[in-house]
């Protein structure tokens, strides 16, 4: 088990900026290897996976990809 921290803020234009430290436990999960990615130039491409929710609540998640 990791112990990690980190912080979320959100912005109010009526109540400002609100800030909350994060401390988080987390389970160290195996490594999920997907096929190389490859598409022509000007088409898109992709893969699916699954991501699990014990929570029972639907969430949407978006992905934010830093290494173009």
């Amino acid at each position: 088990m990791q112990l990690l921290t980190g912080s979320v803020a959100f912005l109010s234009e009526k109540l400002g900026e609100i800030w909350y430290e994060l401390n988080m436990e987390a389970d160290d999960s195996g490594v999920v290897r997907l096929p190389i990615l490859k598409c022509e130039l000007g088409k898109t491409e992709q893969h699916e996976i699954t991501l699990e929710n014990p929570s029972n609540e639907d969430v949407k998640v978006r992905v934010k990809i830093s290494n173009t």
